[in-house]
């Protein structure tokens, strides 16, 4: 659940349009469409 906070609020920074490296190599999701969708409804 936590993991859906940090991609929450990331989707609300400019980050979000970039290829996001603040997830770094130490997590496994890429900044896809299907990752911003599923938060579109938040």
């Amino acid at each position: 659940m936590s993991d859906v906070t940090q991609y929450d609020r990331a989707c609300r920074t400019p980050a979000c349009l970039q290829p996001a490296p603040t997830h770094g190599p130490g997590t496994r999701h890429p900044p896809s469409p299907p990752l911003r969708a599923p938060f579109a409804r938040f």
